[in-house]
C-alpha cells in the first residue's frame, strides 16, 4: 500500500530515500562500531533519508476520503476536481465519508479565527461505535481574498486524517444582492445538481398550460417538465413554458415553494435537441461547512526523519564544541613548552656567552 509508486522519479527518490537510510545505517554500525560521538553525521543523512521517503509515500498515497457521491455543484468558484473532493455538511446532520460518520456541529469564533467541530464517528461491522473524536480546523473569513483555512489533524501509528473548510455561508450583506438565474444546458434526461437540491428534465411539452399564459394563434409554446428533488427526499413538479410570440421569447416561469426553487426556460437549441434551463434557489437557513478530509499514509516517517536529523545535527555541533575547546588546550599547552624552551635556550645562552668571555679574560 505505502509503496505503491510507479513513476519513474517518484521511484528513482524512492530509491535513493532507501539507500541514504540503508548506507549511513550500516555505516554507522560497521565503519563506526556504534560510535554514537563520531555518528553526527549518519544521523543527519538517515534523518533527511526519512524526510524524503515520508514525504513521498505520504503524499503519493494521499487518499480523498470527502468524496461529493451527491454530485452537488458548489459553483464556479470551485473547479470541476476540487467539487468531486469535497462534501456539505449540514449543521446536525451525520454523513457517511470513508470509514467515518462526520458531523458538523457548529462554529466557535476566536478573535480572527473561525473553528469549525466536526464530530468523526467509526463504526464496526455490528455498527457498534468503537472510536469519536472531534476535529477543529480553522478559518479566517477576508471579504476581498476570501477563505484562508487551516486544516486540523487527528494522528494515528501509521496514517494521519487531515480535514480542512473549503468553503462557508456568505456573509449576509452579499445574500442581500438581488439573485440571478443560474442556467444550465440540458437535453431531456440530464440532471442539474445544485446546492443540495437535483433537477431532471423529464420531458419537452409541445403543448404546455400555465396559469399566466393566454394561448393565443400563431403563438410557439414549449414547456420543460421538470421533476425536483431535495436530499432530504422530498420531490415536486415544475413546468416553466417559453413562448415566441410576434418573433418575441416571452417567459412563464414556475416556482416551487416547498424546496425554494423558482424557474424559467431561457433558450430552446432544436438542432441539438437541447434547452438552456435558468433557475433560482433560495439560501437554507440552516448552517453548513463545506469541506475536505485527507489521509495521509505513514506521515510519522516523516516526523522521524525530522527528529533524527535535528539529533544529527545536535550530535555534531557538540563534538565540535568539545574539538574546539581539546584544541584551544593542546594549543595553550604548546604555546607554554615552546614560551619555556625559548626561556630554557636563552639562559643557556647567556651562561654560555659568560663562560666565553671569563675564558677570554682569564
Amino acid at each position: 500500500y505505502a509503496l505503491d509508486i510507479l513513476v519513474l522519479h517518484y521511484t528513482l527518490m524512492l530509491f535513493a530515500g532507501f539507500f541514504a537510510v540503508i548506507a549511513n545505517a550500516a555505516y554507522l554500525f560497521i565503519k563506526l562500531k556504534g560510535n554514537l560521538r563520531m555518528a553526527g553525521a549518519s544521523f543527519a543523512h538517515v534523518g533527511f533519508g526519512l524526510i524524503m521517503l515520508g514525504v513521498l509515500i505520504s503524499n503519493y498515497n494521499q487518499q480523498v476520503i470527502s468524496i461529493n457521491r451527491e454530485g452537488i455543484d458548489f459553483g464556479d468558484e470551485m473547479s470541476e476536481k476540487q467539487k468531486r473532493e469535497n462534501i456539505l455538511l449540514w449543521e446536525g446532520t451525520p454523513k457517511p465519508m470513508g470509514h467515518y460518520f462526520v458531523t458538523y456541529q457548529g462554529d466557535t469564533t476566536v478573535g480572527a479565527n473561525t473553528y469549525y467541530n466536526v464530530k468523526y464517528e467509526r463504526m464496526n461491522q455490528e455498527g457498534e461505535k468503537v472510536e469519536e473524536f472531534v476535529l477543529q480546523p480553522y478559518a479566517q473569513i477576508n471579504p476581498r481574498m476570501g477563505i484562508t483555512a487551516s486544516p486540523a489533524t487527528r494522528n494515528y501509528l501509521t496514517q494521519d486524517v487531515y480535514t480542512h473548510v473549503s468553503s462557508v455561508p456568505k456573509d449576509e450583506e452579499e445574500d442581500k444582492e438581488k439573485k440571478e438565474y443560474e442556467t444550465r444546458t440540458i437535453a431531456v434526461g440530464d440532471t442539474i445538481w445544485t446546492s443540495n437540491k437535483f433537477v431532471v428534465l423529464e420531458e419537452m411539452n409541445p403543448y404546455p398550460e400555465h396559469p399566466e399564459y393566454d394561448k393565443q394563434k400563431g403563438d410557439i409554446a414549449v414547456g420543460a417538465k421538470l421533476t425536483i428533488g431535495g436530499i432530504e427526499g422530498k420531490t415536486q413538479h415544475a413546468e416553466p413554458v417559453y413562448v415566441i410570440r410576434d418573433k418575441r421569447a416571452n417567459y412563464y416561469d414556475d416556482e416551487v415553494p416547498a424546496l425554494g426553487m423558482k424557474f424559467r426556460l431561457m433558450e430552446i437549441k432544436p438542432q441539438e435537441e437541447k434547452m438552456v434551463i435558468g433557475y433560482i434557489e433560495d439560501e437554507d437557513d440552516r448552517n453548513f461547512i463545506i469541506m475536505k478530509a485527507i489521509i495521509f499514509p505513514y506521515m510519522n516517517v516523516l516526523w522521524a526523519g525530522c527528529i533524527i536529523m535535528v539529533l544529527g545535527f545536535a550530535i555534531s555541533i557538540v563534538r565540535r564544541r568539545q574539538e574546539n575547546k581539546r584544541l584551544a588546550k593542546s594549543k595553550k599547552k604548546r604555546e607554554t613548552t615552546e614560551t619555556l624552551a625559548a626561556y630554557a635556550i636563552a639562559i643557556i645562552s647567556i651562561k654560555f656567552a659568560q663562560c666565553h668571555l671569563n675564558l677570554l679574560f682569564s
